[in-house]
């Protein structure tokens, strides 16, 4: 989320610059150094447009999918999702001490309410940067293309950059901030390949979005601010995004993600499967 929010303060400036320079310096970036500035404030010109969250988040969970998600979690565990003393939901690992009664299956939208809670037990689902505080949220996450051995995992995060825009009174972040929205949306799909050993998973990037940018676009605008930041292409940043996501879902021995915290208890796997026309992820139990 950090490296994001650094490409957008470069990309408001580069903005204002793209349309001060003349045609002549257009051809001397595009043909000596390939920068395309015509791309660039197309590209920035989308990233600038609202995003309508009811028409494009059409998965978002709610406080229902979240209590599902949990009642189904604590019926296997002997209640391993519980309430803190300031009524915030907590992962009592010390509670793990009987076996798993039952596999566990969650769908996509009781998945994102899951790792919604996670979210908000990092910090508060919050980010600093430099004197600005910044209020992150997962707004949905949506299981697809199924196969025997894969699935894709689309997420969608919304950052409030409203504190940030608000303070854009300077030279030359100033002459940007109206092109700047108040939040600013992730699109993430990463396609989740299960690996032959339990618990065993790799990562491919497929698609990665920044508000009504086409994933060329937001490839291309990262592709320049690479060249001058080194935070890593479109790909990098989305493979950061979606292993943030299943490394919390599934797990390994360093990050120990719900299906790899049950190993101890029973878990022996996890799978994506499809049940009545929708699909699950499921941590396994032996039988």
């Amino acid at each position: 989320m950090r490296k994001i929010f650094k490409v957008l303060i470069v990309f408001g400036s580069i903005f204002v610059f793209v349309g001060a320079i003349s045609l002549t310096t257009h051809l001397v970036l595009k043909y000596k150094y390939d920068i395309d500035c015509i791309q660039i404030g197309m590209g920035l010109k989308h990233i600038g447009k609202e995003v309508n969250e009811d028409k494009t988040c059409t998965n978002k969970f709610d406080e229902e999918d979240k209590n599902k998600a949990i009642d189904i979690i604590n019926a296997s565990t002997n209640d391993f999702i519980q309430d803190d003393e300031n009524n915030n939901v907590i992962f009592d690992y010390n509670n793990l001490v009987n076996e798993m009664k039952t596999v566990i299956e969650l769908n996509d939208k009781e998945v994102g309410a899951i790792c919604s809670v996670v979210l908000e037990q990092v910090k508060n689902g919050e980010f600093d940067v430099e004197d600005f505080t910044f209020n992150v949220d997962l707004i949905e996450i949506t299981f697809s293309n199924l196969t025997e051995n894969s699935c894709d995992l689309s997420s969608t995060f919304k950052i409030d950059v409203s504190s940030f825009k608000e303070e854009m009174n300077a030279f030359p972040l100033s002459m940007a901030k109206s092109l700047v929205p108040n939040s600013i949306y992730l699109f993430s799909t990463i396609t989740v390949n299960k690996g032959d050993q339990p618990f065993s998973y790799s990562l491919d990037s497929k698609s990665f979005k920044i508000n009504s940018c086409t994933n060329e676009e937001t490839k291309y605008l990262l592709s320049i601010t690479n060249r001058f930041l080194n935070i890593g292409t479109s790909d990098d940043i989305n493979l950061l995004i979606g292993s943030t996501i299943v490394d919390g879902l599934i797990g390994t021995e360093e990050n120990k993600g719900l299906a790899y915290s049950l190993k101890d208890v029973g878990a022996t796997d996890y799978n994506f499967v499809s049940k009545n026309d929708e699909i699950l992820f499921r941590v396994e139990r032996d039988i």
